[in-house]
């Protein structure tokens, strides 16, 4: 693991405030934003105030200085034994990078109890190779199933 990666502190919420102007792409799509754009999906005003509150998102942060490598954040699914991750940002196209963010995901999910981790990433994506090094494997295919406006105005 690099020295580079620690869980987030308030101290790097300013670096983050300015990262959130930048173009950086948040990789992660979860089940409730997967038929989102990826602009349309929750930013990073959310993913702050979730990761500093108590209970809220175990978050790692890798950084040099004042520039952002990449950030990953990953949460209960549900239970204690299911997790996912939803936050994957990366501000360099670096696999070793990305398999560093994913090993801590990997261990942070672990060391509370999860027999199972999500990573739901768009297809074609950039990181699928560095998720697939780093032991994740393709589930299949997902449907999500959404009931929408009843013919009889019951909907």
């Amino acid at each position: 693991m690099s020295a580079h990666t620690r869980p987030l502190r308030l101290a790097d919420l300013p670096l983050l405030a300015l990262a959130g102007r930048a173009p950086y792409v948040n990789h992660a799509v979860t089940l409730e934003h997967g038929a989102a754009s990826g602009g349309a999906r929750p930013g990073w005003p959310r993913l702050l105030r979730n990761s500093v509150q108590p209970g809220g998102r175990e978050a790692w942060i890798s950084r040099e200085g004042l520039s952002l490598r990449g950030l990953a954040a990953v949460r209960p699914r549900g239970g204690a034994s299911a997790w996912e991750i939803d936050a994957l940002v990366l501000g360099l196209s670096s696999e070793a990078f990305v398999m560093d963010l994913l090993e801590r995901c990997v261990a942070t999910a672990g060391a509370r109890g999860a027999h199972r981790l999500f990573l739901r990433l768009a297809e074609g994506s950039p990181v699928l190779t560095a998720a697939r090094r780093e032991g994740f494997a393709a589930a299949g295919v997902e449907t999500k199933l959404v009931r929408g406006a009843g013919r009889d105005g019951d909907g």
